[in-house]
């Protein structure tokens, strides 16, 4: 299992005890990426707050606009979105 990919993983292990006696479990884990991590490296960063201001003043009406980026939804990505990334560096 790759941690550092986010997705959805089964694990099966197995434990035999010193009779024999065998038991199997399966789990299911999700890996997910927090979504103000922007370039998917599990860090929550600098990176990050460089590539949110590359949208910086974007509007919901834009062509270009990306919700994404839009950490508080209000429709344009300002320095609102920039002060919620910051205080999760």
């Amino acid at each position: 299992m790759d941690t550092t990919k986010a997705g959805q993983y089964t694990i099966t292990y197995e434990v035999v005890d010193r009779r024999g006696y065998v038991i199997t479990k399966t789990i299911n884990v999700t890996v997910e990426y927090y979504r103000e991590d922007f370039n998917k490296d599990r860090v929550i960063d600098e990176l990050d707050l460089g590539i949110l201001s590359q949208h910086y003043n974007k509007k919901n009406k834009d062509i270009d606009f990306d919700a994404t980026y839009d950490l508080n939804d209000d429709g344009i990505i300002d320095i609102y979105d920039q002060v919620i990334l910051s205080k999760l560096m």
